[in-house]
C-alpha cells in the first residue's frame, strides 16, 4: 500500500467511526497484531525445534548406519565391544597366592605337618 491509500483509509475511518472510537479501533487493531505476531513467532518457533529435530535424527541414523553391525559401542564406558554369537567366557577365578590354613582346620602346635 502506498502512503495515499492509507492516508483516504485514515480519512474515511475518521469520518465513518468518528474522533471518538477511532483511538479506541487502533488500540484494538494494536493489540490483534501483537497477538499474531506472538502466535506466528509461536508456530515458526515450533516448526524449527521439529526441524531440528529431524534433522538430528536423521544425520544420528546416517551415523548409525556406517558403523558396522557387529561393534557395539557403549556410551557409558566408551569401549567398543565386538558382538558375536558365542555367549561371553565366565570371569577367571582369582590365582591364590599362598595357601593359608583355613579357619576351620586346627592350627598346629609347632609339630610339622606332612606334606
Amino acid at each position: 500500500m502506498s502512503i495515499t491509500q492509507l492516508i483516504v483509509i485514515l480519512v474515511l475511518a475518521l469520518i465513518v467511526l468518528g474522533p471518538d472510537k477511532l483511538p479506541m479501533l487502533a488500540r484494538t487493531v494494536g493489540k490483534a497484531l501483537a497477538e499474531f505476531r506472538r502466535i506466528t513467532g509461536d508456530f515458526r518457533s515450533t516448526i524449527e525445534g521439529e526441524m531440528h529435530e529431524l534433522e538430528r535424527a536423521t544425520a544420528l541414523k546416517e551415523i548409525r548406519e556406517t558403523f558396522p553391525e557387529h561393534v557395539h559401542y557403549d556410551l557409558q564406558t566408551q569401549e567398543a565391544t565386538i558382538a558375536s554369537s558365542e555367549p561371553p567366557a565366565p570371569p577367571a577365578a582369582p590365582v591364590a597366592e599362598a595357601e593359608a590354613p583355613r579357619p576351620s582346620e586346627k592350627p598346629s602346635n609347632g609339630d610339622p605337618t606332612p606334606a
